[in-house]
């Protein structure tokens, strides 16, 4: 955050902790009125006494004269000026409870250090998003399948295990040498290449079928689509002769 903005935003919260502190009819206005001095912006210097004094009706003294806001200007510039956030909330006696419930940002709490709010910002923020995984439906680590290790127990190595794992969700079967034997349901899609049948995959494109280096076979029985009495073809005259046949067929093999 830029300077100008974190001034800006401290300014109002300046404002926000006198009105809620109820300091407009204690001695300690004159300390809220330095702070905000401290962070008052270049337009004010052209006429700080007035500045001054609308700042403190905001904070709710409108009885402030010329006299006491000089008095508090020059008292503004004995000293160093605190503009971190722990030192600021040091000097406006702010606690960690005031300043959560106000929602103060810009200023720290002096009975809860900087390290702190670090820690537990963290820590809140670690429970949320545990909290959206929950609700999302992950598992905690200690159920987790790496505690058990089952890929030891079939003999092979994990990334092996989670392959066949992912295989099996998808629920492609079957090999190719079922496919040729006609063992396998004509439910699963394979291919028929020029040479042997091979699984869709999501490498298959659909311009290898407008090539003619492999079409449709099983699944397309499967749904009830007429299969072309050639299945094979290749070059310029496979093409023509797919473009002929997907026409036949009522439809069209680039849809893959």
């Amino acid at each position: 955050m830029k300077r100008d903005d974190l001034y800006y935003f401290r300014r109002a919260e300046i404002i926000t902790i006198a009105r809620r502190k109820g300091v407009a009819d204690t001695d300690d206005l004159d300390r809220f009125l330095i702070a905000w001095f401290w962070h008052r912006p270049t337009s004010a210097d052209k006429d700080p006494i007035g500045s001054l004094i609308y700042t403190a009706h905001r904070m709710g003294r409108g009885n402030v004269t010329p006299a006491q806001a000089g008095e508090v200007i020059a008292a503004s510039k004995r000293g160093r000026p605190l503009h971190k956030a722990d030192d600021l909330g040091l000097y406006l006696r702010l606690t960690d409870a005031e300043r959560t419930a106000w929602g103060i940002r810009t200023i720290g709490g002096h009975d809860f250090s900087r390290r702190q709010r670090t820690t537990r910002r963290k820590w809140l923020d670690r429970e949320r998003k545990g909290r959206g995984r929950r609700q999302a439906g992950a598992k905690p680590r200690s159920l987790s399948q790496e505690r058990d290790r089952p890929w030891a127990k079939d003999g092979i190595s994990r990334r092996e295990w989670f392959r066949r794992k992912a295989k099996a969700r998808s629920g492609t079967v079957g090999t190719v040498s079922s496919a040729r034997d006609g063992t396998v349901s004509a439910a699963v899609p394979f291919f028929l290449s020029k040479d042997e049948i091979v699984p869709i995959t999501t490498r298959t494109h659909p311009s290898q079928v407008l090539r003619g280096e492999v079409m449709p076979a099983d699944w397309l029985t499967a749904l009830g689509i007429p299969v072309p009495a050639e299945r094979k073809w290749s070059g310029e005259e496979g093409r023509k002769q797919a473009r002929g046949e997907d026409q036949a067929c009522g439809t069209r093999a680039g849809w893959l």
